[in-house]
């Protein structure tokens, strides 16, 4: 369930979005994480996990940014920690950090969550493999969390 400080993606933000995801797929091409048009997907440096966005979650109230991904294939790489971590790294540093920038420029603290198949926010869903790590922005970087 979304707390009362959170709220998805509205419209003006969506907007904003698109265009700072142009932004963040010139980036993000060196990290071979740009994705193609909505809705496409894009691969994942390390493991070659292919991942799409499901949706992004501000929250409001902890300044958090929710970044919600589905990786189909999460299920066979989940035992290969060291690309997921280096993944996890980049995904944050080439995709989330320059969105984020771009409409929350004053929240340091970043959540990545990858499923294997689209999850509603805060449900327990027992047939879905899911990942989460926490990020602090630190000088423009992200640097791991406590989480």
């Amino acid at each position: 369930m979304i707390g009362a400080g959170s709220r998805h993606l509205s419209m003006r933000h969506r907007l904003v979005a698109g265009a700072l995801l142009a932004i963040a797929t010139l980036s993000a091409a060196a990290l071979s994480l740009a994705p193609g048009r909505a809705g496409e997907g894009f691969a994942l440096p390390g493991s070659g996990l292919e991942l799409r966005l499901q949706e992004i979650i501000w929250d409001d109230e902890d300044r958090i940014g929710r970044f919600r991904f589905v990786a189909p294939g999460l299920p066979d790489v989940i035992d290969g920690q060291d690309p997921l971590d280096a993944d996890m790294m980049a995904l944050c540093n080439g995709f989330a950090v320059p969105l984020m920038r771009g409409l929350q420029p004053d929240w340091q603290q970043i959540v990545l969550s990858l499923a294997s198949r689209p999850t509603p926010f805060g449900e327990y869903d027992p047939e879905a493999v899911q990942v989460f790590e926490g990020f602090e922005i630190r000088d423009g970087v992200c640097d791991w969390g406590e989480f």
